[in-house]
Parts: C-alpha cells; structure tokens; sequence
C-alpha cells in the first residue's frame, strides 16, 4: 500500500487573465509528513493549495490524494481527506456560534457531535463553543477555524498562513497545536520561523516554479537562494545578529 499523502505531477494553472500562476508544480507529501511552502507574494502559494481539494482545476497536470485523482468525479472523497484552512478566518465563520461553525461541515458529512466535541477540546476553545465568533480574539477565530475542518476528520490539513496577524502568544499557541496533530500538514507561511520549527520539509517557490525542495535548516539558511526568491532568513538569524 501507498504511503503517499499526495503527489502533484507537473502541475500548471493560469488564470482567465493569462496570469500563470503555477508553472510545472511537480512534488509528493508522504503520509504524516508536514511540509511548509514558503515564496514570495504571487510565487503561487495560494493558488497551489486551491487546486488540492479542487477548488481550482489545473490547466495541466495530475494532482493525487492517496492514490485517487483530483478530478471532477472524485471531488466528494477528496474533500472529505483534504481540510483546507483559509488565511482569513472570518473567510470560514460565518453562523451564530462556534459551536455552530465547528459543526457545520460535519453536520453535512454525516458525522456525530462526538466530532464536534474532539475538535473543540483538541483545540482548546470548548469554553468558548457558545460565543458569537465575531467576538473572538484573532487568535480564538483562528482556532475556531482549524476546529471547523478537524471536525470533518480529514487526512490531510491544508493551510494558508496560519500564525499571520497574531501576537506572539497566540502565534505560539497554533504553532504547539499544529506540531501535536497526527494529520500530514501543507503550510503555505510567509513565517519562515514557524517552517523551522515544525516543518519537516519546505518547498520554496519562485514564478510558480520549485525553486528548492528539502531540509528546513539548510534552505532556510541559505540566504543566497532565499533572496533570489525574494525572501529573507529567518528572524532567529536576525537575534543572533550583535
């Protein structure tokens, strides 16, 4: 049996505009790795991590979750594996409650409130189930939103800047929940600090191209290769700087 999580195979996708957004994309996410996707703004980031539940269909290429073809006739069993997190968190809550939020998309999947329950508990906001989201600290919205897709159980959690705009305890705080998750993890983070952290593998893309495709600590301390990507080390590079 596989232990392939994913696999893209010379992925392309344009836009109507004629923007190429993706450009070749060719890579495989084993199962329980966790790979963080790092580039520059209009390197593809976004655009990538659309096309892995189909939101997005490629204008060339093969995209596979566990073996199966992301395509058109597939699109209910690839949503069901794929838990795609958005950037903006009030992309993604939208009903009166937290609790509501949470168990939206396992309502519709046919799962019981038991998974609602594991999703609230697991990421620490069960006291906070009853609360409008719009009352949320960023923090708490944030993870309301990761708690919305664990609670469809998938096999595979897809998210697009998870610690952008939090202060530094919240930021910690999705960083220890994200590393604690059995799932295999796709990152897209501008958060070079976090990919070193937690990531096993990152993937650097540049004009929709991979660039790089290894080691965290050895990409991410190669400055040379950072700043033709447009990207800068680390911040922990900084702090040892006198």
């Amino acid at each position: 049996m596989s232990t392939l999580m994913l696999s893209l195979q010379n992925v392309s996708f344009a836009y109507p505009d004629g923007y190429q957004a993706l450009d070749g994309v060719s890579f495989e996410l084993a199962e329980g790795q966790t790979l963080g996707v790092v580039g520059a703004n209009g390197a593809g980031k976004s655009t990538l991590l659309l096309t892995l539940p189909g939101v997005l269909s490629p204008s060339a290429g093969e995209i596979y979750v566990r073996g199966r073809r992301v395509e058109k006739s597939s699109l209910a069993e690839i949503q069901r594996e794929v838990g795609l997190v958005f950037q903006d968190a009030d992309d993604q809550l939208f009903t009166a409650s937290v609790r509501d939020d949470v168990a939206f998309g396992a309502r519709n999947m046919g799962l019981g409130d038991a998974t609602v329950d594991e999703a609230l508990t697991l990421t620490g906001i069960a006291h906070l189930a009853e609360r409008a989201p719009y009352k949320l600290s960023g923090g708490e919205k944030k993870l309301a939103a990761i708690a919305s897709v664990l609670s469809m159980r998938p096999s595979l959690l897809v998210m697009d800047e998870p610690s952008s705009s939090l202060d530094p305890k919240a930021r910690r705080k999705i960083i220890e929940l994200l590393s604690r998750l059995p799932q295999s993890k796709l990152i897209a983070t501008h958060d070079l600090d976090l990919v070193w952290d937690m990531c096993d593998r990152v993937l650097v893309l540049r004009q929709g191209r991979v660039a790089a495709d290894g080691d965290p600590r050895q990409i991410l301390s190669d400055q040379n290769l950072l700043e033709k990507c447009g990207l800068e080390l680390p911040l922990r590079f900084a702090e040892r700087t006198p």
